[in-house]
C-alpha cells in the first residue's frame, strides 16, 4: 500500500465510510467485521512507513519518525481494545482519523537564513537596555519573536524584584548592625566601669541580635520558597483544632488581650500542619501588634458556602488605611515603621503568610476600617 492509498483509507474511515464496500456506518454498528479490521491495520502499517521530507534537520526528522511509530503502536492497542469492548465503528474511525492527522504531516522546514538573522538580532541586544525589544519585521518569525520578548520581560521583572529584595534586606540589616556597633563603642569607652551602661548595652545587643536572627530566618524561608525548596507535607487535618491551639498559645503568651476561638464547626482540609500553624501565628501576632491592650482578637475556622475550609483572624485594632491595604502583603512594607520596629516586626510576616496560603491553593480576603479593626 502506498502513501496515497493509506490516506484514502484514513479519510474514508474518518468520514465513517467502509473503506472497501463504501457502506456508511450506522451509529450503533459495532466493530465485528474482519474486512474493516484489515483495512485499519493496513492503514496503520502504511502510515508507519510514510516517507519524511528530506529538508528538515536530523532532530526534527527523528522526532517525526518516533511520533509515527508511537501512533501506530498506540492505535493498534486501541483497536484491539475497541474490538473487545464492541465500541461503535463510527466512533473508532473518527478517533483514528483525528489522531492520524496529527502525525501524517511532516514537520515544517526552517529557513536557516531567517534563523541566523534571529540569532544576530538577539546577540545585539544589550542587558543594560531592558527596554529593548526584538523586532524582526518577519511574519514567519512573529510567534517566536513574541515568545522571546515575553521571556525577556519576565526575566527583567524577576531581576528587578530580586534587586529590590536585596536592597530592602540590606537596608533592614543596616539598622541593627549600627545599633550593635554603637553600643559596642559605649562598652569600650565606659561600660567597664559603669554597670548601668553595661546592662543597657547588653540588653540592646541581645535584642538587635534576636531581630537579625529572625530577619535572616524569614529571608531564607522566602528565598527557599521562591526557588521551590521549602518542603511541604500535605496530610488530612482539622483546621478548627489548629486554630484552637494557636488561640490557646496566644492566651499564654499575651494575657493582656481577650483571645477568642470560634471553632464550633469542623473544617477538615488537606495541608501542611506546621506551615498552616505558622501562618495562623503570623496573623495572630499581626493582630496583637495593632490592637490596644484589652482589645478582642478572634480566631475562626469554618467551611464557606462552597464547602471550602477557611481560617480567619479579626481584631479590634487601629485598622488599615485604604492606601496601605494594597501593599500590606509586600515584602518589608510597614504601614507604621516606628510601631512595627519597636514591636520587633520585620515587615516579612504577611508576605510569608501569603506564600503559605497560596501554596495551599488559597487566597486572602482583607477587610479593614480605620479605628474599627481588621479581618483577614
Amino acid at each position: 500500500m502506498n502513501n496515497l492509498e493509506a490516506r484514502i483509507i484514513l479519510e474514508k474511515l474518518f468520514e465513517g465510510v467502509h473503506p472497501e464496500t463504501g457502506e456508511v456506518f450506522a451509529e450503533d454498528h459495532v466493530c465485528n467485521e474482519a474486512q474493516v479490521l484489515r483495512a485499519l491495520h493496513r492503514a496503520i502499517v502504511a502510515l508507519n512507513s510514510l516517507p519524511v521530507a528530506a529538508e528538515p534537520a536530523k532532530k526534527a526528522r527523528q522526532s517525526h519518525e518516533n511520533s509515527k511509530k508511537a501512533w501506530a503502536q498506540e492505535e493498534d492497542a486501541y483497536l484491539r481494545n475497541a474490538c473487545r469492548q464492541e465500541i461503535p465503528l463510527d466512533e473508532i474511525c473518527r478517533e483514528l482519523g483525528r489522531s492520524a492527522a496529527k502525525v501524517s504531516a511532516p514537520p515544517p522546514v526552517a529557513d536557516d537564513g531567517k534563523l541566523h538573522d534571529l540569532e544576530d538580532a538577539i546577540s545585539r541586544m544589550r542587558p543594560d537596555h531592558p527596554e529593548e525589544k526584538l523586532d524582526m519585521g518577519d511574519r514567519d518569525l512573529a510567534g517566536l519573536q513574541d515568545a522571546i520578548n515575553g521571556l525577556l520581560e519576565r526575566m527583567q521583572e524577576a531581576y528587578m524584584q530580586q534587586a529590590r529584595f536585596v536592597s530592602d534586606a540590606s537596608h533592614e540589616l543596616r539598622t541593627p548592625i549600627a545599633v550593635i556597633q554603637g553600643y559596642a563603642g559605649m562598652l569600650d569607652r565606659w561600660g567597664k566601669q559603669d554597670e548601668k551602661i553595661l546592662d543597657e548595652s547588653i540588653s540592646a545587643i541581645k535584642s538587635e541580635a534576636a531581630y537579625m536572627s529572625k530577619l535572616v530566618e524569614q529571608l531564607l524561608f522566602l528565598a527557599r520558597g521562591d526557588t521551590g525548596r521549602n518542603r511541604m507535607e500535605f496530610r488530612p487535618l482539622e483546621l478548627s483544632q489548629l486554630v484552637e491551639e494557636v488561640c490557646e498559645d496566644s492566651r499564654l503568651i499575651d494575657p493582656k488581650h481577650d483571645w477568642r476561638a470560634d471553632v464550633r464547626d469542623a473544617a477538615p482540609c488537606v495541608g501542611d500542619w506546621d506551615l498552616l500553624k505558622q501562618c495562623a501565628r503570623i496573623l495572630a501576632d499581626n493582630a496583637l501588634k495593632y490592637t490596644p491592650e484589652g482589645g478582642t482578637i478572634w480566631l475562626r475556622a469554618y467551611l464557606n458556602g462552597r464547602g471550602e475550609p477557611c481560617m480567619e483572624v479579626q481584631d479590634t485594632g487601629i485598622g488599615i488605611s485604604g492606601e496601605d491595604m494594597q501593599h500590606v502583603f509586600d515584602r518589608f512594607y510597614r504601614s507604621d515603621p516606628a510601631r512595627t520596629r519597636q514591636s520587633g516586626g520585620t515587615g516579612l510576616g504577611l508576605s510569608i503568610a501569603k506564600w503559605i496560603v497560596e501554596r495551599h491553593g488559597g487566597h486572602f480576603e482583607l477587610l479593614s476600617r480605620e479605628g474599627l479593626g481588621t479581618r483577614m
